[in-house]
């Protein structure tokens, strides 16, 4: 957002960042919020019984990102509180299970809605989907080129070896920032419990790395 220079629009969407629960949403949410609230933008969350007066509040506000489980985003869109004609970005938290509990197709068809004019966010994530509703939920480095700018590396490591291998790849990233004189990039990592957080950021801490 920062890079593209976006201006905020009221309820129009910069991105769209799709998981599966309530419990995923209100996680993403918190991380996001602090981002929009440093530099003034927008972003509502939305999910299975969250209460009606909260979302009457939220159609009155800014929303440029939008973090929601896939069954209210239809009704939120429809009901026009958002609108996704300026849609940049799509995010879709853990895609396995999205595509394991039948929610591609209906993203699909929110992407290729008229409402949604963005061509480069169509061509991308609808065929994206297409290929994992076939069955394919894992591609290699050098997979079909509509998608080669989407996917680009997996690294499976046991379970034991995540958060090590976690770090060193950080660590070597900004050793290599470090060695042209440039700023590490920005790096954003989603873990499952607050102690693996407080674990990875107390590495890097010692690291030399802002975390």
């Amino acid at each position: 957002m920062l890079r593209t220079d976006w201006k905020s629009r009221g309820r129009v969407l910069f991105a769209l960042i799709i998981a599966l629960t309530r419990k995923l949403v209100l996680q993403i949410h918190e991380h996001v919020r602090k981002f929009c609230d440093r530099y003034q933008y927008g972003c509502i969350k939305l999910y299975e019984r969250i209460s009606s007066g909260y979302i009457q509040r939220e159609h009155d506000s800014r929303c440029d990102i939008l973090v929601t489980t896939p069954g209210r985003l239809n009704e939120f869109l429809f009901k026009g509180y958002v609108h996704p004609k300026k849609l940049r970005y799509v995010v879709l938290d853990e895609v396995d299970r999205l595509k394991k509990h039948n929610f591609a197709n209906d993203i699909i068809n929110i992407l290729e809605s008229p409402s949604c004019v963005h061509i480069n966010v169509k061509a991308k994530f609808t065929n994206f989907f297409n290929i994992l509703t076939r069955g394919i939920t894992i591609f290699p480095v050098n997979g079909p080129k509509k998608i080669s700018n989407i996917i680009h590396t997996f690294i499976c490591v046991d379970g034991v070896n995540k958060n090590r291998m976690c770090g060193d790849i950080i660590d070597a990233e900004n050793e290599m920032a470090n060695s042209f004189v440039l700023p590490s990039r920005k790096t954003l990592i989603l873990v499952g419990e607050k102690r693996t957080s407080d674990i990875l950021a107390n590495f890097f801490i010692e690291k030399g790395i802002k975390a």
